[in-house]
């Protein structure tokens, strides 16, 4: 009988050692310090650069700790094809179908309102679309696949397979909009969450059933490209 792959969770205990001092740094100590940077020297960044000087610091600690673990996770998707194949279009299937129920949820408990992170993101892209592309499409991918689903997802997925999609689904949404909850005080928005849910699910799909952290992290590009040309205004090419 043909036994399921076991998942391989890449990861050494120093990158993983790494990866945990740095993940409350870039969710919670970066963002503060560059707001207050924004505010004392106001002509000498916008959100664009503060955009750009965030993810600067993600990708450098990524390239620079989680380098091996990165390449191990290369050639695994390049030794396994078929597989990351296979696991990039199912992941999007499944994204498909989750979107579309969290959709049709939202819509029957909103009256209202968009969600904050969407809206800041579209703003940004229109004042500064070439410097953004670069964030969105290059930058936050790898970082956040390499935390998110490298990380939280594959440290729980040895213990327990239930644990890693919830904590990092719900670690990833959080990630997206606490500042937002802070700044209006509205803890309502909270339900915008819920619009992250799919794709935390679908990446660790992908990272699970593929066994590269690359294979999430191409879709994540893709998926961040596809919303870029849209919020830019750019027509979108046809196939």
């Amino acid at each position: 009988m043909r036994t399921k792959k076991p998942f391989e969770d890449k990861l050494t205990p120093g990158e993983r050692t790494a990866a945990g001092i740095y993940l409350p740094i870039h969710m919670f100590v970066l963002p503060g310090l560059l707001g207050i940077y924004a505010q004392v020297s106001p002509r000498a960044v916008d959100g664009v650069g503060i955009n750009i000087l965030y993810y600067t610091f993600g990708i450098l600690f990524v390239l620079f700790f989680m380098r091996n673990y990165l390449r191990a996770d290369f050639d695994t998707m390049l030794d396994n094809k078929a597989r990351s194949i296979l696991s990039f279009i199912s992941a999007f299937a499944l994204l498909f179908v989750l979107s579309l129920a969290v959709t049709g949820i939202l819509i029957h408990i909103m009256d209202d309102g968009s969600n904050p992170n969407n809206d800041t993101v579209s703003d940004l892209i229109t004042g500064g679309s070439g410097s953004m592309f670069g964030v969105i499409v290059m930058l936050a991918p790898v970082t956040e696949e390499v935390l998110f689903r490298g990380f939280i997802f594959g440290s729980l997925r040895r213990r327990s397979r239930l644990a890693a999609y919830i904590v990092s689904a719900a670690v990833f949404s959080f990630y997206h909009l606490w500042q937002y909850l802070l700044i209006y005080m509205d803890f309502g928005l909270i339900v915008f969450g819920m619009q992250y849910i799919p794709h935390s699910i679908a990446l660790g799909w992908s990272y699970e059933r593929s066994g590269s952290i690359w294979v999430p992290v191409f879709i994540h590009m893709l998926i961040n490209g596809a919303a870029f040309f849209i919020n830019a205004g750019y027509p979108m090419p046809s196939f």
